[in-house]
């Protein structure tokens, strides 16, 4: 159901409910496996016909992680933080065999600045690109793999040259950069219990411009150490793309479940 606080419902300062597994001990096991945006509404008490099914998560074929007992929703306030406290149901797993293969999702972003060497030469600005890459795909960071290069193109050139034969032309290759630019690559690996996610993961990457995007790298790079001295800015974002990474099938736990 919806967010409670001092026993009525309230949600203005919710933005989502993530589905984690969880353990005996309510520990949280890896990345959500489902999230739910907060139903619209534009008072900041609102009142549901019937609270308990106000949101609905629907499991079906997922992998359960091991020593998973359970299913938590925790609510995600309008700045990003997960709520320490939310609901859980239990769940009953059947043994299966999965055909549900890992999941990649690729993409790529251009941006400047104005030290490139500099800037690619700190550790942190990887770490900082993987949080706000996460974040923006509302996956888990260790999901996440960022490369950087800088940008520079191959194009080819005729050169003059008095001993190339009459009527001939020498093509040479000619790298030309384009100064404070570099192509950021990312990966989003979904394992097979996260496969199902990828349309939604997919759909926020889609949602983002490069504006959006990066403003959020830069308030990750700017919580690093050293992360004020860069002035950057995205310039383009490539629309990312899906495929499948192929394996063989192993038995696994699978649930399905109604959160």
């Amino acid at each position: 159901g919806p967010n409670i606080l001092n026993g009525k419902i309230t949600e203005r300062v919710i933005s989502e409910y993530r589905v984690y597994w969880s353990n005996a001990s309510a520990e949280l096991l890896g990345s959500p496996v489902a999230i739910m945006p907060r139903i619209g509404k534009d008072k900041t008490l609102e009142v549901f016909g019937c609270c308990s099914d106000a949101y609905e998560a629907v499991l079906s074929g997922v992998m359960i992680p091991t020593g998973a007992t359970r299913l938590t929703v925790l609510p995600v306030d309008i700045k990003g933080l997960v709520m320490p406290v939310g609901s859980f149901t239990s769940f009953q797993d059947v043994e299966t065999m999965t055909g549900v293969p890992p999941i990649r999702i690729t993409g790529s972003l251009t941006l400047q600045t104005e030290d490139p060497a500099v800037f690619l030469a700190d550790s942190s600005v990887a770490k900082a690109f993987r949080n706000g890459i996460a974040y923006a795909a509302h996956v888990s960071p260790d999901r996440v793999d960022v490369s950087f290069r800088e940008d520079a193109n191959l194009v080819q050139v005729h050169a003059d040259d008095d001993e190339v034969e009459p009527g001939l032309a020498e093509m040479k290759k000619h790298q030309t950069s384009n100064p404070g630019r570099i192509l950021v690559s990312y990966n989003i690996t979904l394992p097979v219990f996260e496969a199902l996610q990828s349309d939604r993961v997919m759909q926020e990457l889609r949602n983002q411009t490069p504006s959006s995007i990066g403003s959020l790298l830069a308030r990750e790079v700017g919580k690093e150490p050293n992360g004020t001295k860069y002035n950057m800015k995205v310039l383009a974002m490539e629309t990312p793309t899906a495929k499948l990474v192929r394996n063989r099938s192993t038995p696994t736990k699978s649930a399905a479940a109604h959160i």
